[in-house]
């Protein structure tokens, strides 16, 4: 199966108005960071928010088919927001926009994980609830299961094991099996 990485520094408000035009699988998630907040939602509650995504500090749009992780870095200039995408099927709009930096894949090989998230199920309010921190999540996911886990895969160096890449893939209820701490 062939992975492609794909890279460009965009002008914020050009990321804005660009990302949220792109066309992402219709499930796809979010990942949302701006000072002081963030969210975790399905792609398509989020999209129509050009504005709140420019004025964003960072997030990643996944799928099990790619991840589209941005990050904004004043160190750039003007073009301050670093967009990076890691999968294995270009989405339609990214190529015309992001360059070919899938060589920098060469010896790396992915494998993937799960990371269990805070909380468990609590049915009457229908979230996640945490009474160690005390918070409350509600994590998009459709199949309710007492622990949601968040799959990602990890780009590892086949020679030292080293970590090249990570890309979210996905939430999933939380079953046991490879755990990454």
């Amino acid at each position: 199966m062939n992975s492609y990485l794909l890279q460009a520094d965009l002008i914020p408000t050009d990321f804005g108005s660009w990302v949220a035009e792109l066309a992402v699988p219709a499930d796809a998630l979010a990942w949302v960071e701006w000072p002081g907040a963030w969210a975790l939602d399905r792609w398509a509650d989020l999209r129509g928010e050009a504005a709140r995504l420019v004025g964003a500090g960072g997030g990643r749009v996944f799928h099990e088919t790619g991840e589209l992780r941005w990050r904004v870095l004043p160190c750039l200039g003007a073009a301050s927001t670093r967009v990076v995408y890691l999968g294995t099927e270009p989405w339609p709009g990214l190529a015309s926009v992001l360059q070919d930096q899938s060589s920098a894949l060469t010896g790396l090989q992915p494998r993937r994980v799960q990371h269990v998230l805070w909380g468990e199920y609590y049915e009457p309010t229908g979230e996640w609830v945490e009474l160690r921190i005390p918070q409350r999540f509600r994590y998009p996911l459709t199949a309710r299961s007492r622990r949601v886990a968040l799959v990602t895969e990890l780009w590892e160096s086949v020679t030292s094991g080293e970590l090249g890449f990570v890309r979210y893939c996905g939430l999933q209820p939380f079953r046991g099996g490879d755990v990454h701490a």
